[in-house]
């Protein structure tokens, strides 16, 4: 069996090496024979990268719960343990093979001297945002009390998105269903159902001969079907893709309550990110700089504008409804800050605020749309049912 290992040696410094070994003991010790110093070993069924800055770059951030991973951190350091032994602690504590490789990564780059901010941001273990709070608490001497806020952010924006994706599951879902029945009736069931009712040869209404007439091409072309669900299939994908990637951002903020919402949730992002930065340590305009990529569009722009105008020595309050980014009950809470020196906590009151105020309009958006969908999804159904049987019942009325 093949194992990877990332180890030191002299020669090389940290590097991975594959040894062929019966079993993990075996390969440790052909490890020592070489003079390798081994920091991690597993088995691999597939080749691993040639060296450890790609194997880095393979993982992705998000495969790893930094939130929970920051709080274990704060955990062990608040105890006692120093960085190293805490996150070699972490690294031999299980977890997914992505995060282990993480740590181990980390590991190493503290044994040759670098400071653990610039440890995670080698190893992509923490946002930027978040790595830039640690190198300020680093210098202040608070490196728990920041990983502990982190971990607090992490799980306030789980619970917001949580709502948001519950908040979305049922319509979704609803939508998909109605659907599949109109597909599964304009599909299969019209095109049996216009083969019968061209035998009546009886006087059909306008909509129910496009109707019939969709039967019979379908029936005539059942790969036309097969076509179009692949269509409809790849304009969801689309969609999808278009949505994930922040693209749709612009047309969403156009929508009149989803528009809404979505400004919410940026807003709770930009104030919560801006209060646990402050907190650590940052200067306001630099936290605010760092929350910058949370939003999209114009908002962003806006913000980068106020950050602008801060360095010139315009208040923060200000500069933020200037941008539009504060309305007038956080005008007024931001004016407070200013003049009692509490920005950080008044920061996190304005994110509890609007998240707050989003989950209230998640409430409400759930309470109509999903009425309206079912209503809609009737009206379609019944359409296609009523315009089949019209012809029907034009038939019962000339045997009458």
């Amino acid at each position: 069996m093949r194992f990877d290992l990332v180890v030191r040696s002299r020669e090389t410094g940290l590097a991975l090496r594959s040894v062929e070994a019966a079993d993990q003991a075996a390969a440790l010790a052909l490890a020592a024979a070489r003079g390798w110093q081994v920091l991690s070993a597993a088995g691999a069924p597939r080749r691993f990268a040639a060296a450890l800055p790609h194997a880095l770059a393979t993982g992705t951030r998000e495969s790893v719960d930094h939130g929970a991973m920051a709080e274990e951190l704060a955990t062990l350091l608040g105890a006692g343990l120093g960085v190293l032994e805490a996150v070699d602690a972490l690294a031999a504590g299980g977890g997914s093979a992505h995060r282990q490789r993480l740590l181990t990564a980390v590991a190493a780059a503290l044994q040759e001297g670098r400071s653990l901010s610039e440890a995670f941001q080698a190893g992509a273990v923490l946002p930027p945002l978040f790595v830039a709070a640690i190198r300020a608490s680093e210098r202040t001497g608070d490196l728990v009390q920041t990983l502990q806020r982190h971990a607090e952010h992490e799980r306030r924006m789980q619970r917001v998105r949580a709502r948001v994706a519950a908040a979305a599951t049922y319509p979704m879902i609803l939508l998909a269903v109605g659907s599949a029945v109109v597909l599964f009736l304009l599909g299969f069931v019209v095109p049996r159902f216009a083969g019968l009712v061209e035998t009546t040869r009886s006087q059909m209404p306008l909509a129910s001969r496009w109707l019939m007439q969709w039967g019979r091409v379908m029936g005539e072309h059942p790969e036309a079907l097969v076509l179009l669900l692949g269509a409809l299939a790849a304009a969801a994908l689309a969609l999808v893709w278009h949505v994930r990637s922040g693209a749709a951002e612009r047309w969403l903020q156009r929508l009149p309550l989803v528009g809404r919402l979505t400004r919410l949730y940026r807003h709770a992002q930009v104030y919560r990110t801006a209060s646990v930065l402050v907190r650590g340590g940052i200067p306001a305009p630099q936290a605010l700089q760092q929350a910058t990529p949370l939003l999209q569009g114009g908002e962003r722009q806006a913000l980068q504008a106020a950050v602008g105008r801060l360095h010139e020595g315009q208040a923060i309050s200000q500069a933020l409804a200037d941008a539009g980014l504060a309305d007038p009950v956080t005008l007024r809470m931001l004016v407070v800050a200013e003049r009692t020196g509490t920005l950080a906590d008044m920061l996190e009151r304005v994110a509890s605020r609007q998240e707050a105020r989003l989950e209230a309009g998640l409430d409400a958006v759930s309470r109509w749309i999903e009425p309206v969908l079912m209503i809609g999804i009737g009206l379609v159904i019944g359409a296609i049912v009523v315009l089949m049987y019209l012809p029907i019942f034009d038939l019962a009325a000339q045997l009458q």
